[in-house]
């Protein structure tokens, strides 16, 4: 069936295929940025493209990934030369190569969780914690290295990686579904852990695709955020839960009136003027006329 063909697209893509589009896809990101160093440039590629599971590794006290086999270093390092240093690098501006090199990347960000999830079952098979911080690592650990790379350096170039909620899903959702991670959280699966690998790749494929058609970071949880957030607030307001679209409550209340840059507030009851002129004329003529009756008595 064509579920089967792509699981076993999914779990049976070699290693080194996945590595490959990661070294790829990085470059393509970085690559117009003039480097001072060659040597930076692909030390910091090479890290980049093992990053997360990289990351999760020295966070468990065990080597990096990249050293899991004595062939995938040397073949990424080649690759690297083979495309910095040749016009190989322009068919990576082809917008149809980038999208299918995306697959690669989303299949490897899921392959980098599983695999750090399961290593953090082996370190600390009691708690769910170590589980959970190193698989969210192994899905996102690239993209905080990229992030920091472009803090520090005052970079601006565009990442296609998962964001931190992604990856602290699928790596929740994939050690539910472990045999251990059930026992623990006390829960029963949907699916085995190879259907929910299959599932949660084509989770993290489909939101770099959305990311790379759209040219927007995609957070498929924004909604929810939203709508639990207005929640909370409007329990500790005391009012109705703030509405997830457009509406006339997100206006601002006019309840300041600004002038210049200080704000002062409106009064409530604005002084009324006096509307009867001819009542003060009266009040005057009668003072000049009792004024002028005793000047009069004072000649007499």
């Amino acid at each position: 069936s064509a579920m089967d063909k792509i699981g076993w697209f999914v779990l049976e893509t070699p290693d080194l295929v996945i590595d490959m589009c990661w070294v790829a896809l990085v470059m393509s990101w970085r690559r117009d940025w003039h480097y001072s160093s060659y040597i930076y440039a692909l030390v910091s590629t090479l890290w980049f493209s093992y990053g997360g599971y990289g990351t999760a590794c020295l966070m468990a006290g065990e080597p990096p990934g990249v050293f899991r086999t004595k062939f995938d270093l040397p073949i990424a390092t080649l690759f690297w030369f083979l495309i910095f240093f040749s016009p190989l690098y322009l068919v990576l501006k082809n917008k149809l190569v980038c999208a299918l090199l995306n697959i690669g990347v989303g299949i490897g960000m899921m392959r980098g969780i599983s695999i750090a999830v399961e290593l953090g079952i082996r370190k600390a098979p009691q708690t769910a914690v170590l589980a959970l911080v190193l698989g969210t690592l192994g899905g996102c650990g690239s993209g905080l290295w990229m992030n920091l790379e472009k803090r520090v350096f005052n970079l601006e170039y565009s990442t296609r990686t998962i964001g931190l909620k992604q990856a602290f899903f699928c790596a929740l959702v994939y050690y539910a579904h472990h045999p251990i991670g059930q026992r623990v959280l006390n829960v029963d699966p949907f699916l085995s852990p190879t259907d929910i690998q299959v599932v949660l790749a084509l989770f993290l494929v489909g939101c770099i695709e959305f990311e790379f058609i759209t040219n927007t970071p995609v957070n498929p949880f924004h909604l929810w955020e939203k709508f639990f957030y207005g929640f909370i607030v409007s329990q500790k307001a005391g009012t109705a839960p703030i509405s997830i679209g457009n509406s006339n409550n997100n206006k601002k209340p006019k309840a300041l009136v600004t002038q210049g840059n200080k704000q002062q507030k409106p009064d409530p009851q604005p002084k009324q003027q006096d509307s009867s002129p001819s009542i003060s004329k009266k009040k005057k003529q009668q003072q000049q006329a009792s004024a002028g009756a005793v000047a009069n008595g004072n000649k007499q």
